[in-house]
């Protein structure tokens, strides 16, 4: 039997039972910020909780909440906020730690999981300081297990990036994968059995049904439903609580010489990756529905033309001439091949690169080097790298924890490369020496995304549902505003990537991503 909960116009982030059977949840309703909602099954009204709560974690056996008084969109699926613990019943939230993507009380809420990303490492503790897992992808939907032994979490092996498998650890840092790999996995939590972990998930596409994996990684199918499903939470008395979700990710574009935007989205999960320097040509990829298991990249006119598919794989970028992409191909063993493949006629080449596993690689303004983020195995985090178009092992240009998702990151003359450090600032490295400098007159949570024509400024913004993009000069760390994007609808927003510019700044494209969400009671499932 299935009992709608929500019937508002937005975004759900979390949801849970409370200990008497009712529903706590944060929402995005109809464009406006998180907050944090009560609501009883049975009843179409949702009553607004204090109003300093903007996210919620998790509510504990005695209804005290673990909740979020801050939100911020980080990149792709990630986001955080300062944790702190409220009493149900109001009363001024208190804070706890900073920076915490996800949490869950030890059943008798004693000590606290948490996922949250340190010097580029994204790690799980438990209890809070002890570190059980950490990695250079990211850890998503932690939750410790009734009798507190273990905690059941998604790995993710790529940034950005929501396929991965469920874990379980326990207390010495054992870890067991107990599930199959999937292309989306969202949302998870325990049988009140502690028998087996219920998550949702889907091998292909991004329509996620509910499974349930046993801790002997027996993996079996609970539930189907009609969309994308996310489990929030199973009560003791067998209810799951779960949203049905709408994705969509869009791309817009202003063309060369064009004083309107155009919506140049294909399918349903369209992410604009880079832009040629002229900007008539746009590179993207999709993940959602209709790409499949592996993901699928296309580049485009930007005239609007229709999309030329380039074949299977992830983050195209483009030659500064748009004649080819670097791209992230699938191949066994969860791993990914770095290809050049290109644009119109050729044969494409797959590049060697050592021991690192490349997430996304660049062309230099040569078109012969390659700006590269990537990991090598053995718990070290992402850093920059930069080797020959024709193979060889990258060299390391920064520390780990250091990261840059743009072509647009390299200098016009190859010779530096913006970024964002391991403490979060925006910095310039220098290639040869590996060198950093700050950029004077960047804001906390900025992130460089361009360089001008000149070498002499960077462009600065957020990645937000509604920002601002400056020009800063290098020199005097003058700031000067260019640009302010948004969607015309805010409803279910949760990201407005900052614009990839062409090379004179006159042409751009960028992406939104909008789920919008309605909670759900099932009851019967087995």
């Amino acid at each position: 039997m299935l009992h709608r909960i929500t019937f508002c116009r937005g975004n759900i982030w979390n949801a849970r039972f409370t200990p008497d059977g009712n529903v706590i949840y944060s929402a995005s309703w109809d464009g406006k910020p998180p907050a944090v909602f009560a609501a009883q099954p049975g009843s179409t009204e949702s009553r607004p909780m204090e109003s300093s709560l903007v996210d919620l974690f998790v509510v504990g056996p005695s209804g005290e909440l673990a909740v979020g008084t801050t939100h911020r969109i980080l990149s792709g699926f990630e986001y955080a906020g300062m944790l702190a613990r409220a009493p149900r019943g109001g009363g001024a939230p208190r804070d706890i730690v900073d920076n915490v993507e996800y949490a869950d009380w030890s059943p008798d809420a004693a000590s606290l999981a948490i996922v949250r990303r340190v010097a580029g490492k994204i790690r799980l503790e438990y209890p809070l300081g002890k570190v059980l897992y950490e990695t250079p992808g990211w850890i998503s939907h932690a939750r410790v297990s009734p009798d507190g032994r273990l905690v059941a979490f998604i790995d993710h092996p790529y940034i950005g990036d929501d396929g991965g498998a469920v874990m379980i650890v326990d207390s010495s840092g054992a870890k067991k994968t107990i599930s199959g790999l999937y292309s989306s996995a969202q949302g998870l939590t325990w049988h009140p059995d502690g028998k087996e972990v219920w998550f949702t998930g889907t091998t292909t596409g991004a329509n996620r049904e509910l499974r349930a994996a046993s801790l002997t990684g027996r993996d079996r199918l609970v539930y189907l439903g009609t969309g994308e499903l996310t489990v929030q939470d199973l009560a003791k008395d067998g209810k799951v609580l779960f949203s049905r979700d709408d994705d969509r990710s869009g791309l817009i574009a202003l063309a060369p010489g064009s004083a309107k935007e155009s919506d140049l989205s294909w399918d349903d999960w369209t992410v604009p990756r880079d832009l040629s320097d002229d900007g008539t040509l746009v590179s993207f990829d999709e993940t959602g529905e209709a790409g499949g298991e592996t993901g699928a990249m296309y580049v485009r006119r930007m005239d609007g033309s229709p999309a030329v598919r380039l074949g299977d794989g992830l983050a195209p970028s483009l030659s500064p001439d748009g004649k080819w992409v670097l791209a992230m191909v699938p191949k066994a063993g969860n791993r990914r091949s770095l290809v050049e493949i290109p644009t119109g006629a050729g044969e494409s080449q797959t590049i060697s690169t050592g021991e690192v596993q490349v997430n996304v690689a660049y062309f230099f303004p040569d078109a012969r080097h390659i700006l590269e983020l990537g990991s090598v195995a053995g718990g070290h985090g992402l850093r920059l790298g930069v080797q020959h178009l024709e193979g060889g092992t990258p060299r390391p240009i920064s520390p780990e924890g250091t990261r840059a998702r743009r072509r647009g990151a390299i200098s016009p003359d190859g010779k530096r490369v913006v970024a964002v450090d391991p403490q979060g600032k925006a910095a310039v490295y220098d290639v040869a020496s590996g060198a950093p400098s700050p950029i004077l007159g960047a804001l906390e949570g900025e992130e460089p995304i361009q360089w001008t024509s000149d070498g002499k400024s960077v462009l600065l913004a957020k990645s937000e549902t509604s920002g601002h993009v400056f020009v800063v000069d290098l020199a005097t760390g003058q700031r000067k505003f260019l640009k302010a994007f948004s969607s015309l609808d805010p409803t279910g927003l949760i990201e407005s990537a900052p614009p990839i510019f062409s090379r004179d700044l006159k042409a751009y494209a960028h992406s939104y991503m909008r789920i919008m969400s309605d909670l759900y009671i099932v009851e019967g499932l087995k």
